[in-house]
């Protein structure tokens, strides 16, 4: 829809102000409690982009849960968890709460929505599983449609066509993600974002805006700093036009994104529906599930984990679910991401709820599925490779050793060649993936620092501001995760360490054969082989020695993307009628068809932004009943 049809009011965004029951108990309140096989697992808290503390006792592997004999997934087969909600006795709850909206999570999506829906009118309650409000992720990615943007600060006002970041939307998700979905947030979401940093302000916080990212890296590094923005890829690499790679059929990235203190925002915009509108909070709490009054969700059931005791809230707006994803949940990525869960993919940030249950355990797909909600199909991972990330974890000047993903020569273990690699972080995880071992090698010369003005900004790419004047990798030799050679062959012996897992050696004469072949490419101009751009065709010459090289493994997985089916406005859909479920919404990870078979990385931090507005949307939408 467009700004007039949502609502927005834009004096509103420059000032701020502005399943069913269990068989044979249809159309009546249907409660839940733990059963002693759930494990007290169930009602995730804020986003995977929001950190946390760590979830209880539910099985992380192995069989399934109680099959769910209603579940409709990949052919027909139950879903991994018990058919119907566990039951609260009447003398386990220690207290009712009346409310119009009842808010799960309290990740940028879950704070966006409290706010959101305290300001349309409506008397909220939220709860999460952590002890404060959270947020794991910085980057996100904004369009800068006019010039009241934050990104008039960098002159990226109406760089980009909207509709052509719908497109590359769809087709990174194979066709399958909702296009109303990406419509409305590529059209409206800029000024949303507006309204999300409007609260910081209003309680006295200041903004401070880096002109270039290297200025922005200060910030970041500044555990005291608040309220900051800091610019991915500023200054831009030289002559980059998305649209160019575009046309020429590559992988752009969109140079719209920048990184910024979203943990004082999403604070921000909690504290401010407490104090102007009486939002009320409870963490430490999770949601363990909802019910039913006739054909509407009406209210949840607050499991309190200091007490033992549940919180009955009745909510007579609705629900609406910001809980997070299902990494954790190695039965539920098992059967919805089964290639994820084969490959033995690591995951990344397993923080636990107070009972030690992982935090990323997939309740909003119990929760909905309990009152007949239909789960999206073709779910999609998050595991975009970022090269060799030894050198980030390492502190000190470490990470300036980290080559990335920097298209420079890639040999698989058997000594071939196997790709252009000229590509982004999740194009390079799925052909790594495929290669014997699940292993590369990443191999460059003395004079890669002459290539890298020319290199793309691609996600987990390296340019001149991001490594700035290495000299040399001593740091990555003695971490470990880079090897030297004074020749190529020296190079290609050393690619083996003994009992070193990452260092398994290579097929040396097939390696030679593929160097050499590389050679003669990069001196034609031309990549006959796998069509690698020219000025991507770095030297790899016997010349140029030293000669370096890092590994590659699969990277970890930041979040599991599968949610509830949706639309534009927050709704969710019952599985069998295709109907809207009155009083269920949701938003952030909980919400389904935005991402499908692949995380889609041309914009960064795309997942932020997304849930940001979807939950404005939901507490909107909650709160006035559509």
């Amino acid at each position: 829809m467009s700004d007039r049809e949502h609502g927005l009011d834009r004096r509103t965004f420059l000032t701020g102000a502005g399943l069913l029951a269990a068989a044979g108990v249809a159309g009546a309140v249907v409660g839940c409690a733990p059963n002693a096989d759930e494990g007290g697992g169930s009602g995730d808290t804020g986003e995977p982009e929001a950190g946390g503390t760590p979830a209880t006792g539910a099985a992380t592997g192995g069989a399934p849960e109680t099959a769910n004999a209603s579940g409709i997934g990949s052919g027909n087969q139950p879903y991994p968890w018990s058919t119907a909600p566990p039951t609260v006795a009447d003398e386990d709850v220690e207290e009712t709460l009346d409310c119009d909206v009842l808010v799960a999570g309290t990740g940028i999506s879950g704070c966006c929505a409290i706010l959101a829906a305290a300001e349309s009118g409506a008397k909220v309650i939220y709860c999460d599983k952590q002890a404060a409000v959270s947020s794991s992720s910085g980057e996100i990615f904004i369009l800068g449609r006019s010039d009241r943007s934050i990104q008039a600060n960098w002159d990226r006002v109406n760089k980009y066509d909207p509709n052509v970041i719908i497109e590359r939307m769809l087709l990174e998700g194979s066709g399958f993600p909702s296009q109303a979905i990406w419509r409305e947030w590529a059209w409206n979401h800029d000024e949303v974002f507006s309204w999300y940093i409007q609260p910081y302000q209003d309680l006295g916080g200041e903004l401070t805006i880096a002109p270039t990212q290297a200025d922005g890296q200060a910030l970041m590094g500044d555990p005291e700093a608040k309220g900051w923005f800091a610019p991915n890829f500023l200054p831009e690499p030289p002559g980059y036009d998305a649209m160019k790679v575009i046309a020429e059929g590559g992988y752009p990235d969109f140079i719209s994104s920048f990184r910024c203190d979203q943990l004082s925002f999403n604070e921000a915009c909690v504290t401010k529906a407490e104090q102007d509108y009486g939002a009320q909070g409870f963490f430490l709490s999770r949601l363990e599930c909802v019910f039913k009054e006739g054909d509407r969700v009406a209210g949840g059931y607050i499991y309190n984990y200091e007490t033992g005791a549940y919180k009955k809230v009745n909510a007579s707006k609705g629900v609406i679910l910001c809980t997070g994803d299902y990494r954790s949940n190695k039965d539920m990525e098992a059967y919805f991401l089964p290639d994820v869960y084969k490959n033995g993919i690591q995951q990344m940030g397993d923080f636990s709820d107070p009972d030690g249950t992982p935090v990323f355990y997939g309740d909003h797909l119990k929760i909905g599925d309990w009152v007949g909600a239909k789960i999206q199909q073709h779910h999609a991972p998050m595991i975009h490779h970022m090269g060799n990330m030894l050198g980030f974890m390492g502190g000190g000047d470490v990470p300036s050793q980290s080559m990335g993903i920097a298209p420079y020569l890639r040999l698989n273990t058997l000594g071939k060649r196997f790709m252009n690699e000229n590509t982004p972080g999740q194009q390079t995880e799925n052909q790594l993936e495929a290669q014997p071992g699940m292993k590369c090698y990443m191999l460059w010369d003395a004079n890669w620092a002459e290539c890298v003005p020319s290199f793309p900004p691609t996600h987990g790419g390296i340019n001149e501001v991001t490594v700035p004047g290495v000299d040399g990798f001593d740091s990555g030799i003695e971490g470990g995760w880079i090897v030297r050679g004074e020749t190529i062959d020296e190079l290609l012996d050393n690619l083996y360490k003994e009992g070193d897992p990452n260092w398994v050696g290579i097929d040396k004469d097939t390696a030679k054969a593929s160097i050499a072949r590389y050679q003669e490419l990069c001196k034609a101009g031309e990549d006959d082989d796998f069509n690698k751009p020219p000025t991507m065709l770095t030297t790899f010459d016997d010349a140029n020695g030293p000669f370096f090289a890092t590994y590659f493994v699969p990277a970890s997985n930041l979040v599991n993307l599968g949610g509830l089916s949706s639309d534009e406005h927050g709704h969710t859909f019952d599985r069998e009628t295709g109907e809207v479920i009155k009083g269920l919404y949701v938003a952030g990870n909980t919400q389904g068809d935005r991402f499908c078979v692949q995380y889609p990385i041309p914009c960064g931090g795309v997942a932020s932004s997304i849930c940001m507005y979807y939950g404005y949307t939901a507490g909107r939408s909650a709160a006035g009943g559509m």
